[in-house]
């Protein structure tokens, strides 16, 4: 049906490629500001990971500013960096998983059920669930489910 829809279609712009979605930024916080969601960390469109990156950065923001308006310490680089993004870089991994197509070859696999529900957690938002291995040591997991998959 498209092949009839476009058959007098005139392509007059090139296709082109984006390298990468994927940006980050040197750091979260500063002097009067905490970043929050897609400002912290965009990883890509397809897996609509921003939505669970706002809200659980908003949570760990809110944390730190009511101790900081009570005037309690808050150590911001342990208190909120390093806690989300632990979540975030499990989910990097999946998403450059699925570009390099070795996420890809888990999740076509037949093979374990338990371990798509697994990941299928991390990409529903259970990024910061430290109980799940794909989560603790997603680079590792990928790398040694994909070898199993193979």
């Amino acid at each position: 049906m498209l092949k009839r829809l476009l058959k007098d279609a005139v392509w007059d712009t090139p296709a082109r490629y984006i390298e990468g979605y994927s940006k980050n930024v040197s750091k979260l916080y500063g002097e009067r500001f905490i970043m929050l969601g897609n400002a912290t960390e965009f990883l890509d469109p397809v897996f609509s990971s921003g939505v669970t990156i706002a809200m659980h950065s908003a949570s760990l923001a809110a944390k730190c500013l009511c101790k900081i308006l009570k005037n309690q310490e808050c150590d911001l680089e342990e208190e909120y960096t390093k806690p989300l993004m632990f979540g975030v870089n499990a989910f990097r991994t999946y998403v450059d998983g699925w570009y390099d197509c070795s996420f890809q070859d888990i999740i076509y696999n037949g093979k374990n059920h338990q371990i798509k529900r697994n990941i299928s957690s991390i990409l529903a938002g259970y990024a910061w669930d430290e109980n799940n291995v794909y989560v603790r040591r997603s680079d590792e997991a990928l790398r040694a489910l994909w070898e199993y998959c193979k």
